[in-house]
């Protein structure tokens, strides 16, 4: 049974207890001899139950007088715990939502990550022009790592999130 079709049946019986006769139900009087028994509210007659078994007859008539009272409270608690269920099916969708968020931040963060780090790689290796003049050495690794962040800056995260900042 799907969760549409559970509200359709509580929503009827609901329907039905409006325009019925006011509860409780209760079986007044029965005679086992041609096993018939009358269901009141109060004093006012409700209905009569009658069965060729006696037993089964006692049984009917003791689910239509419960029915009375427990089908419409039940029906109100499928109904509530729809609108429990409505409201943490939208809780998870919108914690769903950070989370894949979060892990999308987190793949761009980690591809920005990976180019800074070759870069220091890069850096680390002493690629770049170099001089045994120390000014002009300090010139050259100094213009040669404004490039080499430059170029970083200026690539696309890997991982296929937002471009660095």
């Amino acid at each position: 049974m799907t969760h549409d079709e559970r509200l359709e049946i509580a929503k009827r019986v609901l329907e039905l207890d409006e325009k019925a006769t006011d509860g409780p139900w209760v079986i007044t009087a029965s005679n086992y001899r041609w096993a018939e028994f009358v269901i009141q509210a109060g004093r006012r007659y409700v209905c009569s139950v009658a069965s060729m078994a006696s037993v089964q007859g006692g049984a009917n008539a003791k689910l239509v007088s419960h029915t009375r009272t427990s089908a419409p409270a039940l029906a109100r608690a499928v109904i509530a715990m729809a609108g429990e269920i409505e409201k943490l099916r939208e809780s998870l969708t919108v914690r769903t939502n950070d989370v894949i968020g979060a892990n999308r931040e987190r793949a761009r963060e980690a591809a920005e990550n990976a180019t800074f780090r070759a870069a220091l790689e890069k850096i680390q290796k002493g690629d770049g022009p170099f001089s045994r003049e120390p000014l002009q050495h300090a010139e050259n690794c100094i213009t040669s790592m404004v490039d080499i962040a430059d170029a970083a800056l200026a690539q696309p995260p890997e991982a296929g999130g937002e471009g660095a900042k």
